[in-house]
């Protein structure tokens, strides 16, 4: 092999070394580059409901085995995004621990908020296991109950 096929096919190798090995982009923003949009994030979370319900209807539509398994899918993955939303933006991000010298109410917020953070993420859960509409109207219940507290504390600045 020629030297220049050689070194063309090591930066190939390389190159689609470095893109199977990067980590994926989950939800904004890990650096703290100050740029929020706390209501699309909520936006997209209510998104990803309607896609669960979706699924959930098709699921009970499918008249074929492959289709059950598209929807299935589709279904646990938009229940996972809602779960890494949850993780990786409110929890990693926007959740803050209160000051040691906090006021109780402020502990009593963030007691509410890791609450209601967890409902979603085990409400989502509840969604993978079973293709029951009841479950994913209780997964938008505890969304719509975590949007409700979150903006009553921070208002709609983000």
């Amino acid at each position: 092999m020629r030297q220049s096929t050689r070194t063309l096919f090591t930066a190939l190798a390389l190159g689609a070394a470095s893109f199977s090995i990067t980590a994926p982009a989950f939800a904004h923003c890990e650096i703290p580059c100050g740029i929020y949009d706390d209501e699309a994030k909520f936006d997209e979370l209510d998104l990803d409901v309607k896609t669960i319900k979706r699924s959930i209807e098709g699921i009970a539509e499918s008249k074929s085995m492959h289709d059950t398994a598209r929807w299935v899918t589709n279904k646990e993955n938009h229940a996972q995004k809602i779960q890494d939303a949850m993780a990786v933006y409110f929890l990693a991000q926007r959740i803050k621990v209160p000051a040691a010298d906090a006021k109780a109410k402020d502990i009593e917020n963030y007691a509410t908020s890791l609450k209601l953070a967890h409902e979603i993420i085990v409400a989502a859960m509840k969604t993978k296991q079973t293709s029951d509409q009841a479950k994913a109207d209780a997964l938008q219940a505890a969304i719509t109950a975590y949007r409700e507290h979150y903006f009553a504390l921070h208002g709609h600045k983000h």
